[in-house]
């Protein structure tokens, strides 16, 4: 009856582009642009119950509306969280989540970012998600 979580991480992103979608998961692969590259498979049936995504920035760039969502099966986006922050440090979280997944579905990481006055630069991504 115990979750579990999985850990993922995504490479250095030397510049952010304004108004862009991307996605990132399971690879030690940059992020893109297309979605279903990092499928995170699910190994066991359960609830994702919780998110944390860390980015840490060596430019933090401007404050503007960051949302990640979380997409399931290449379908359905369920939004972790909006930021509106211009820290080195930002971290998304949602510990109200109730996405119900079975053996085989998967999961990527989906970004929406917005136009800023200055640009985040050398963002690497992190985040852990909880599924019980």
């Amino acid at each position: 009856g115990l979750g579990y979580a999985i850990q993922i991480e995504c490479p250095n992103q030397a510049t952010t582009t304004d108004g862009q979608t991307i996605y990132w998961g399971s690879k030690n692969l940059a992020q893109q642009t297309s979605a279903d590259i990092h499928r995170i498979y699910i190994p066991k049936a359960g609830t994702i119950k919780v998110a944390y995504f860390h980015y840490h920035a060596a430019t933090a760039g401007t404050g503007e509306n960051w949302s990640i969502n979380i997409r399931k099966n290449n379908s359905a986006d369920t939004l972790v969280q909006t930021l509106a922050l211009a820290n080195a440090h930002r971290v998304w979280s949602n510990a109200a989540l109730s996405i119900a997944v079975v053996v085989g579905d998967y999961i990527e990481i989906k970004e929406v970012c917005p136009t800023w006055a200055t640009n985040p630069a050398n963002v690497r991504r992190s985040g852990i998600i909880y599924i019980e």
